[in-house]
């Protein structure tokens, strides 16, 4: 998903489930898995309004015809369903089971309000979270943390995504804007080095400078 796509109050009133996905990937939800989590956990619980299904199909047993609904919302039962609903965020698609008729939804090119969204992401969260990175970094050189056994905790790997905003704040590196991967990673693991941090390899580093740099495209593409 490129730096564009993400939703702002300019996008259409209705988003695609794909786009909503990608906007808490990089507003908050710091994992895909925690992005499925919160966003499933917005259906739910209707702060995200009514799903509007670009095309349903319903098909039923014994030989009967499919039948065909063009833009209709998800019905509410099946949105409450925990576990006949699934849900593809990626691809904008959902299934639902319904057990007592033996019938079988599926509902493709999902769409969500754009409003609806942005009321539970809103931009000038997004904006101060970044903006409170300088405050929130220590201002001392920091205390090395502890080891785990394998990779990097959250808590390690933190303190290099607010070096990395404010090194590209610095930079005044614009929304879109091509920086190199490796420059960056070089650097931060100088400063991590010298500030006796636990410091990610330049491959750990360069894998997580493509996972940071979006949310810095989204901002800074908000930033007016």
């Amino acid at each position: 998903m490129t730096a564009d796509k993400f939703i702002t109050p300019a996008s259409l009133e209705r988003v695609s489930l794909s786009d909503a996905y990608f906007h808490f990937r990089a507003t908050g939800s710091r994992s895909d898995r925690q992005a499925i989590i919160d966003l499933s956990t917005a259906i739910r619980s209707g702060n995200l309004g009514e799903l509007i299904a670009g095309k349903t199909t319903e098909r039923r047993g014994g030989g009967a015809k499919p039948r065909y609904d063009f833009n209709q919302p998800i019905p509410a039962e099946a949105l409450a369903d925990r576990l006949a609903m699934r849900f593809d965020y990626e691809l904008s698609k959902g299934e639902w089971k319904n057990p007592p008729p033996g019938s079988y939804f599926t509902f493709e090119g999902v769409m969500v309000e754009r409003d609806r969204v942005l009321a539970l992401r809103p931009p000038a969260k997004v904006r101060q979270e970044i903006a409170d990175l300088r405050a929130r970094l220590p201002a001392d050189k920091p205390k090395g943390l502890k080891r785990g056994r394998k990779g990097f905790r959250d808590g390690e790997l933190k303190l290099f995504e607010m070096k990395f905003y404010l090194m590209l704040d610095d930079d005044a590196v614009s929304a879109g804007a091509e920086i190199s991967v490796n420059k960056y990673a070089s650097r931060l693991i100088d400063w991590g080095e010298s500030n006796g941090l636990r410091t990610p390899k330049p491959t750990k580093m360069g894998d997580e400078i493509k996972k940071w740099l979006p949310f810095w495209y989204d901002l800074k593409s908000r930033n007016r």
